[in-house]
């Protein structure tokens, strides 16, 4: 067995929130263990990093269990990055190039002291399988997603073969799709790469993507899953991977939550409330709505005569320009929080809150089932609407808000009436309650998740 102290581990995540942050409390979770690793994070996303206090690279390099190392990502400095698709071009096709380096440097730097056993790369990078196998160390792909995700992503030559979609990933049948056992079905519309919003990407470049992952997760050594046992499917011969449920990955001491500047003062808030009274209302990092849909939420949230935190970024509206409704935050004033970002962990720890209004991005459904927070689903693309059909009907911990209007806006009484049945609904409480206590059973010492983390640095050890 190699001596762990000289065992290193190469994380590379792609460079958007909901993939770096839980990267990053794996590398951490990773180096809890005695494993040193290093996290390759793009110069941007760092200067937004360091520019929000989270952390300093050269202040606390010595004292840092996870070493972080900044890569160009291939755009100008005045390139727009929330043109996902060109970020996504430029970083797959510089990254190998950097990751090359950083190996090299160190090893040169460092000699025998230097032993990277294994690169944990995210499944967007369809170069990250030649380049450990010509590098020589072994690969593990980390899974940011559902269970219903990556079994889709893993059948999709046999959606091709029996022509259940097109070569566009467009779907040609109406049935729904039988994944595995212990998870739902997935319907047509519930395909991760179809049901997308082109805001983002363009929904060949995603269907592209999820068939390139598809690839890597195939010839990876280990497959790292932000979920645990009790939502897991059950060993199936049919899954060509080897999964590792070692989720749900939180903060506890890992270097940041976010990539954007928190407002501290929704805590203090927070602090003031009564237990279980307000409403968290959060979209994630790259969601937008119409200004009609944002005007409805307003006054749906101010119908409902609860309190309420509301994240609102300031490109939150499809307009780039969020206006709120007129008079809106004085009468709000008093029941009401607003901000641009939240330190969400946080939130939904604290004891005042009653309900999670979210888009049902993965990580942010992990984190509100891990505190037993019930959800009010309102998804928009990829893998969300599946999420919330895993959330209303397979587990039975939140509903769904979904649009009454011919044209797809979810109207104020909708809003105010969904909470206020989501509120009067003990059945549903009481399974938040139960997941919240497979989830503490799951991470502690000796539980499903721990022993499956445990076993995967054994491995990495050897």
């Amino acid at each position: 067995m190699e001596n762990k102290n000289n065992v290193q581990i190469l994380v590379v995540p792609y460079p958007m929130q909901g993939h770096v942050i839980p990267m990053m409390k794996l590398s951490e979770s990773i180096a809890n263990h005695g494993i040193k690793v290093t996290i390759v994070i793009t110069e941007h996303n760092y200067k937004g990093m360091v520019s929000h206090s989270m952390i300093d690279l050269r202040d606390e390099e010595k004292t840092r269990k996870v070493r972080l190392v900044t890569v160009p990502d291939g755009l100008e400095p005045d390139d727009d990055r929330k043109d996902h698709s060109r970020v996504a071009e430029s970083v797959t096709r510089v990254m190998p190039g950097h990751v090359y380096e950083i190996i090299k440097k160190k090893t040169e730097r460092q000699g025998q002291n230097c032993n990277f056993t294994c690169m944990i790369a995210d499944p967007v990078f369809g170069w990250a399988p030649n380049f450990a196998e010509e590098i020589g160390i072994k690969l593990g792909v980390f899974w940011s997603s559902s269970p219903g995700a990556l079994a889709s992503t893993l059948i999709i030559p046999q959606l091709l073969k029996s022509g259940f979609i097109d070569q566009q990933g467009k779907p040609l049948k109406k049935e729904a799709i039988e994944l595995l056992p212990n998870i739902p079905n997935m319907g047509p519309e519930e395909l991760p790469w179809y049901n997308n919003h082109e805001s983002v990407f363009g929904n060949n470049q995603m269907f592209n993507t999820f068939r390139t992952s598809e690839h890597v997760l195939k010839r990876a050594k280990w497959v790292l899953c932000n979920w645990f046992k009790d939502i897991t499917p059950p060993s199936d011969t049919s899954i060509p991977v080897n999964i590792l449920p070692i989720g749900p990955l939180l903060a506890n001491t890992a270097p940041g939550e976010t990539l954007y500047p928190e407002d501290s003062t929704c805590l203090m808030w927070l602090d003031q409330q009564p237990s279980k009274s307000v409403i968290y209302v959060a979209f994630g990092s790259i969601l937008s709505l119409t200004q009609t849909q944002l005007t409805e939420l307003a006054h749906g949230l101010e119908l409902t005569g609860r309190r309420f935190l509301w994240a609102v970024r300031a490109d939150m509206s499809n307009q780039n320009v969020v206006q709120l409704p007129d008079g809106f935050e004085a009468r709000i004033a008093n029941c009401g929080k607003l901000v641009e970002w939240a330190s969400q962990e946080k939130v939904l720890a604290h004891p005042s809150i009653a309900c999670f209004l979210t888009h049902c991005g993965w990580n942010s459904t992990m984190e509100g089932l891990s505190h037993g927070v019930p959800f009010i689903c309102w998804p928009c693309f990829a893998d969300q609407p599946y999420t919330r059909t895993c959330i209303c009907e397979s587990w039975k911990i939140g509903l769904s808000l979904v649009s009454r209007e011919n044209k797809g806006v979810v109207c104020a009484n909708d809003v105010r009436s969904k909470i206020d049945e989501l509120l009067s609904r003990e059945d549903l409480m009481k399974n938040c309650v139960k997941f919240k206590e497979c989830v503490r059973t799951c991470v502690a010492q000796g539980g499903s998740s721990f022993v499956a983390m445990q076993g995967f640095i054994e491995e990495v050890q050897s």
